[in-house]
């Protein structure tokens, strides 16, 4: 039973998670070449590509699961937590979508136990590498049955279900990388015995079991998503001479339409990072827990680095918001650092560790209230829209109120048409005739 809940509950975080990527995805696949873009060439002569569309929540709340996914990787990192600071970590890996599976509960309690059967690591493994694919299957069902009632092609068709599944790669990235990396960690039990898959150390690498799943599971995996994903975004979004057409903005446009022309690929630097991050939580641990988090902070210092030379998003408001993330993602790690240290003593950890919950807390409480004023003000537009002619709201209350009644009219104008044409398909000989009599 708890093992069911486990699993539906990781699979419902990441299927919530790629919606939201999703419908980004899809709506931004349909407006940009309404919205159109415009070169600015700046008074140093580099040119910049900025959309005319307006700011979205979603761009708001990517960099808010960047961080909880590079952040909620500091639980793996064998240190000194404490048990509030490993339930934070562990949240934020799972409500992101960046933790391995089994962060709450052991999934193989949910695979019986048989002889001359695939041992439960296998299977456990197999299921976690596969969540992504069941989820992007889902998507691609909707989308079958919605093309069947519409009528729509065969291309859109095929568009929606490859915009669905880069979506879902870009979202479930980092945990798919930590799934096939960990496929091929081993260690050694003595300097007499032979290597062990560390998930079971029941298993000899690649012998038996292990050899299948690393053949059929593991390199296909790394191959063509952790090392294949990030190399074709990095194709097409280095081909400058063809950002601009239509086919390339509707399929890839979400993947760098936040971003300066000069850095329209920096989504490959940080699915990069959150690959070296997948490596360090992995095959880090058995050089302890400090190593491991001077490592992650030299890879943080790097990307800060990075952030202030190249600056890659149009609005400054981002790049802030960036560069704030990373600060205190390297903070956690500057603190697991600490924590490993034994002269800190279980005071001094608990000390920083409520500090950095302080300064995380306040990041995510300022992030989502940038997220909610960004829907806000896209709710008043909407509302000015529907209700022309009418005074502008003075308070957020009214806007609400306003935007709730607009909605309710839609809705039942929409339901109306909806009726009207079912009665028609059912008796449309009572239609044709009680247009003749009102006519006469």
């Amino acid at each position: 039973m708890r093992a069911g809940i486990a699993i539906g509950g990781a699979m419902l975080a990441l299927a919530v998670l790629s919606l939201i990527y999703v419908k980004n995805a899809a709506r931004f696949a349909r407006q940009a070449m309404a919205d159109g873009y415009l070169i600015v060439v700046g008074p140093d002569g580099h040119s910049d590509t900025i959309s005319r569309r307006k700011q979205r929540p979603t761009d708001i709340f990517k960099i808010l699961v960047n961080f909880m996914q590079i952040t909620g990787s500091a639980a793996a990192i064998n240190v000194g937590w404490t048990k509030f600071m490993m339930s934070i970590f562990t949240g934020w890996g799972t409500v992101s979508g960046g933790a391995d599976g089994n962060s709450f509960f052991s999934f193989e309690c949910a695979f019986p136990s048989e002889e001359n059967d695939l041992p439960r690591s296998v299977k456990t493994t197999v299921l976690l590498a596969f969540v992504p694919f069941v989820v992007w299957g889902a998507f691609v069902i909707v989308y079958t049955v919605h093309a069947l009632r519409t009528k729509r092609s065969r291309q859109d068709w095929r568009l929606s279900s490859g915009i669905a599944f880069r979506a879902v790669l870009q979202a479930a990235y980092i945990s798919e990388t930590k799934a096939f990396i960990r496929i091929f960690y081993c260690v050694r039990a003595g300097p007499l015995h032979g290597l062990f898959w560390a998930q079971d150390t029941s298993l000899t690498c690649y012998k038996g079991s292990h050899s299948l799943l690393v053949l059929f599971i593991g390199l296909p995996g790394f191959l063509l998503i952790s090392i294949g994903f990030p190399a074709w975004l990095l194709y097409k979004l280095t081909r400058t001479d063809t950002l601009d057409q239509e086919q390339v903005i509707v399929r890839y446009g979400f993947l760098y339409k936040l971003y300066k022309s000069d850095t329209a690929a920096w989504e490959v630097v940080i699915l990069v990072r959150k690959a070296m991050f997948s490596a360090i939580v992995v095959f880090g641990r058995p050089l302890g827990g400090g190593t491991q988090s001077c490592l992650a902070m030299f890879i943080m210092v790097a990307s800060i680095l990075l952030q202030v030379r190249f600056q890659p998003f149009l609005e400054s408001k981002l790049n802030n918001l960036e560069l704030a993330s990373l600060g205190i993602s390297t903070f956690a790690f500057i603190v697991g650092n600490l924590a490993s240290q034994p002269e800190m003593g279980k005071w001094g950890t608990m000390v920083i560790s409520i500090i950095f919950t302080c300064v995380a807390g306040t990041f995510i409480v300022y992030t989502a209230k940038q997220i909610f004023d960004v829907l806000f003000s896209g709710l008043e537009e909407w509302v000015e829209k529907e209700n022309p002619g009418s005074e502008l709201p003075i308070s957020r209350a009214e806007v609400v109120t306003k935007a709730a009644n607009s909605a309710c009219r839609m809705s039942k104008t929409i339901l109306n048409e909806k009726k009207k044409a079912c009665m028609e398909k059912i008796s449309p000989h009572f239609f044709k005739t009680s247009n003749l009599e009102s006519e006469s």
